[in-house]
Parts: C-alpha cells; structure tokens; sequence
C-alpha cells in the first residue's frame, strides 16, 4: 500500500490573492466570485473574518457587517501560480506528486523514511513541507494523522484516485474543481 502525504492550502483563493499582494494581509479583505448583486464572498483575511465576514455571503452583506472592506475579485493568474508554487514544494520532497483540487496536493510518501526517520517522522515531514510552503508565500499546512483524520475536502480528492502521465491531460473534469486551475499530475505510473 503507497503511504500519502497530503498538504493542503486553507482558504485558498485568500492565499493566492494574499501572495500576489502581500501588502493586503494586515487589511480586512475579502475575495469574491461574481459580479455585482450576486458577488459572493469566497474568503475573508483574518481582521475581516473578526468583524464577521463569512464566506457565502453576498458582497452587499459583508459591506454591511464591515463597511470599510475591501472586494477583490478572485485572480486565476495568481491561483495559478500557487498552484504550480505549492507543486513545486511537493515535488522537493517526492517525485511522485499531485494536485488534487486547488490548494490540494497530495505525495507519495514512501522512501522518506531515510529523511525522516524515527517515530517522529511523519510529523517532520508534516513540519518541512508547512515550512517549505510558508517559505512559498503559502500558509500551508499538513493534515494530521491518517487520511481518516484529513479534511472532509482531501477525502474527497482521493476517493477515486487518478494517475496520469507528466503533462498529460485528463479528459474528465470533476466538479468541485475550479474552472480557474486546469488538472494538473506528476504522478508517474509505476
């Protein structure tokens, strides 16, 4: 059985948003989908979560709650480029990595054992790879324990796992996948 290992990236059209503009993250921002009445908030900084700002609620609510927010729209460009960043951090510690769904991405953890050994291994690799992905400019973290323990969100992803070759393209789309990052694997078959 292949040992995984899962790092995941909360909030995720925040951090990209977040790592584009690093200047928003002291401010109350909100990033949202949609335009005008139906504009809805897909996540909120933390000063603007503190004031109320929740996820799924219209623009015209959260401005209600917090009159001095800001609206960013979401930006596939930078979503992109954390997606590729957070890969990228996967693959320094396995070659066999990939993302599931945006801000997901899952590694082959066997043979990691020599890097990390001991029965604290696991969590240094958890430890490295939040460290390598913070470095990023991705405030990422691992899910702990088995993949009974990991978010409903990483579950999900892997209950029908996929393999495809580097570069090749699925045909199937799924849809909790966002329109904004195509499918992308470098998992390798064996």
């Amino acid at each position: 059985m292949v040992r995984l290992a899962c790092l995941a990236v909360p909030l995720f059209p925040l951090a990209a948003r977040l790592r584009a503009e690093p200047e928003l993250a002291r401010e109350a921002v909100a990033v949202v989908e949609g335009q005008g009445p139906a504009a809805r908030v897909m996540a909120a900084t933390r000063p603007a979560r503190r004031a109320g700002v929740r996820a799924g609620s219209t623009l015209a609510q959260a401005r209600a709650t917090l009159p001095g927010l800001a609206a960013r729209g979401r930006d596939s460009e930078a979503e992109r480029a954390a997606a590729e960043a957070l890969l990228d951090v996967a693959g320094r510690f396995s070659p066999r990595v990939e993302d599931a769904l945006p801000g997901l991405v899952f590694l082959e953890a066997d043979g990691l054992g020599r890097r990390f050994p001991g029965s604290d291994g696991e969590r240094d690799l958890g430890r490295a790879l939040a460290r390598a992905a913070r470095e990023a400019g991705l405030p990422a973290s691992p899910p702990p324990g088995s993949p009974r323990a990991w978010p409903p969100r990483a579950r999900r992803a892997r209950a029908s796992p996929r393999s495809s070759p580097p570069g090749a393209r699925r045909s199937s789309s799924r849809a909790c996948r966002s329109r904004a990052s195509p499918p992308r694997s470098r998992w390798a078959r064996p």
